[in-house]
């Protein structure tokens, strides 16, 4: 059962577009996990949640539905929910506890999810991407959702830097190009510190395979600087690759803000 005190947490959403929905085609997918008094995320009672509606300003109206969990899930929950371990009979998904950070890129051939596989302890996470083919909602059944496979091991993390695993996904597109975005996470000069942001290109989004590109570079930023969850839309203007930054000491996270910058550096 759920514990007796404590709170769910929503974050790390994602918004997408998908065309082939002509009814909801707003998506809105996010991270949701149940926090225990002692501040520790529960993740048995933890999922990737949806909603779909007409139109942005829908969805926040627009009924929430429980799309998908990891491992670690209770069964006995009192709603009924997909599993990707099992109900996709993929053995290489059993490892991961939880899903989250989603990233999404809506095409004509079906919509696809990037997602942080996280292993038990909390301390690694895979990159790892889905494609659902269902038109009317991103997934109903275990027929529209393929398992692409692993995009990036946390441990191939460690070739750019003393960097631990990746984090804050998020699937882009230039032209005709698709694009993974993630940040790289170490533990200095603090626990979980983000790195900036790597770029990789994807030649086929049906095949697990990426291409290093390049380093997002902030001009003034030293190595101490934590910033990325990065995104990007070609139709943003000079925005270029945004990112976020907290405001604040990030010493003492809990009084910390984010905040959203533009870096006006193209993706290629």
């Amino acid at each position: 059962e759920v514990p007796d005190f404590g709170t769910y947490n929503n974050e790390v959403s994602s918004i997408v577009y998908d065309s082939r929905d002509t009814e909801k085609p707003w998506k809105l997918v996010w991270f949701k996990y149940f926090v225990e008094s002692d501040n520790d995320r529960n993740y048995e009672y933890s999922w990737i949640g949806v909603k779909s509606a007409d139109s942005p300003e829908g969805l926040t109206t627009a009924v929430e539905e429980r799309l998908f969990a990891g491992s670690l899930y209770a069964d006995g929950e009192e709603n009924p929910i997909f599993r990707l371990d099992t109900d996709l009979g993929e053995a290489d998904l059993t490892k991961y506890i939880a899903f989250t950070e989603p990233g999404l890129v809506a095409t004509p051939g079906g919509l696809y999810i990037s997602l942080g596989g996280i292993y038990s302890g909390g301390e690694k996470q895979d990159i790892i991407l889905l494609k659902f083919t269902g038109e009317h909602s991103i997934i109903t059944v275990a027929d529209d959702c393929t398992y692409i496979g692993t995009h990036l091991h946390s441990d191939n993390a460690a070739t750019h830097g003393t960097y631990t695993c990746y984090s804050g996904s998020e699937l882009v597109t230039k032209g005709d190009t698709f694009y993974l975005l993630v940040t790289p996470i170490s533990n200095t000069p603090y626990h979980s510190h983000y790195n900036g942001c790597l770029i990789y290109s994807i030649a086929d989004l049906d095949i697990p395979s990426v291409v290093y590109e390049s380093k997002l570079i902030i001009p003034g930023f030293g190595r101490d600087d934590f910033f990325g969850a990065c995104d990007y839309n070609s139709h943003a203007g000079n925005s270029g690759i945004m990112y976020i930054r907290p405001s604040l000491d990030f010493t003492t996270p809990s009084n910390s803000l984010f905040y959203i910058y533009a870096s006006g550096a193209d993706i290629n």
